[in-house]
């Protein structure tokens, strides 16, 4: 529970910092935890460049989202929210098992909220991993679920989908550490692959 304080006042800060130099009325938000914040510190200029606003915070779960998503998303009404959530509530951040389905039903939740004020939503896959640095909770059998969910729900709600955990995943279930420097957050090279896989579909809903 430290641990999570911790890197939830240092995702604030980082996010503050990044909210003072982006432009007013951004078309997309991402909402996220540190993958999402990692793409802000390595490749701040994505953002930037497309008037994207980077509300990851390091540490969030899907829980943790919801609390802060009016302020965060909706507050900024943006065309487009793009959603990625879930790793920490698999890793039990908040010291409890979550089911899969309740993870979904979270991420539900704030969809819901963006389609009551008109914002397009793209949902993403969760990315792989085989072993957290801070548990011993194992996610190989449980990321794969919740992905299916979060799918299945996007493609049968008139969401947008990004499949980024088919992008990184080997078949052990690891993250291909060509891409990532500990079995679950990107490093600079994968947030390019994101980037090619995301825009596209961000491209055919700002249309």
């Amino acid at each position: 529970m430290i641990r999570k304080i911790c890197m939830t006042l240092m995702g604030l800060v980082l996010c503050g910092v990044a909210g003072t130099i982006q432009a007013a009325n951004p078309r997309v938000v991402f909402m996220g935890d540190s993958i999402f914040a990692g793409w802000q510190e390595d490749v701040p200029s994505f953002f930037a460049s497309h008037n994207f606003l980077n509300k990851g915070i390091s540490g969030h779960t899907t829980g943790d989202m919801i609390l802060r998503f009016q302020r965060d998303v909706l507050a900024n009404s943006p065309e487009v929210c793009v959603i990625l959530a879930g790793t920490n509530d698999v890793a039990q951040n908040d010291g409890v098992f979550v089911s899969m389905e309740q993870i979904c039903g979270n991420i539900i939740e704030m969809t819901e909220m963006c389609k009551e004020k008109g914002i397009k939503v793209v949902l993403c896959s969760v990315l792989p991993s085989s072993g957290f640095g801070w548990t011993s909770i194992s996610p190989t059998n449980q990321i794969p679920r919740l992905n299916t969910l979060i799918e299945e729900y996007a493609l049968t709600h008139d969401c947008g989908f990004v499949d980024f955990y088919s992008l990184f995943v080997q078949e052990s279930g690891a993250m291909d550490p060509k891409f990532s420097y500990d079995n679950c957050h990107p490093e600079r090279p994968g947030y390019y692959i994101m980037e090619q896989a995301v825009m596209p579909v961000l491209e055919e809903m700002l249309k």
